[in-house]
């Protein structure tokens, strides 16, 4: 699930890291992408846990499930968080929820590292698919005019290219 997530997002944007959320913190499961140092963020933010009772865009993203587009600076990113990613060369990320069958199982911080090209021209939609014949199934949109293509995966399926 998490890998074709991440295949998806990384076809539109340098740099990403999916958080889980758990109960009393978001923990890191992936990343991708270059720390400010440039250190793979797979690497640094390998052990790095969050916890869910701070005040911040990711735990603000959790609470109401909506995805926001910010400047790095004014983000209110954890301070541990962003010490550890650095901040992107055009200042922008952009925050949003996966969204599970009753809560959002997953947050993503993503931005384009070193790269000054702006996310503006990449449409994010995290949304839940539903079927008569099943429960709700997340699923995750990612449209990029970059490769002028759709992206659509299920998160219980592999991802076919």
């Amino acid at each position: 699930m998490a890998l074709n997530l991440m295949h998806i997002i990384s076809e539109s944007v340098e740099r990403a890291v999916l958080f889980l959320v758990r109960r009393d913190a978001l923990t890191a499961l992936g990343a991708f992408g270059f720390s400010a140092e440039g250190k793979p963020l797979a690497e640094v933010t390998r052990a790095l846990r969050l916890s869910m009772g701070a005040d911040n865009v990711l735990t603000r993203c959790v609470a109401d499930g909506q995805p926001r587009s910010l400047n790095f600076d004014q983000a209110g990113l954890p301070p541990e968080f962003s010490e550890l990613v650095g901040r992107p060369r055009n200042g922008q990320t952009v925050v949003f929820p996966v969204l599970g069958s009753e809560r959002v199982i997953s947050v993503v911080y993503t931005d384009n590292g070193s790269s000054s090209r702006a996310i503006e021209d990449i449409e994010l939609s995290i949304w839940r698919r539903r079927s008569s014949f099943s429960n709700a199934t997340p699923t995750c949109a990612v449209a990029s005019s970059r490769s002028s293509m759709s992206s659509m995966a299920r998160l219980d399926e592999p991802l076919s290219v």
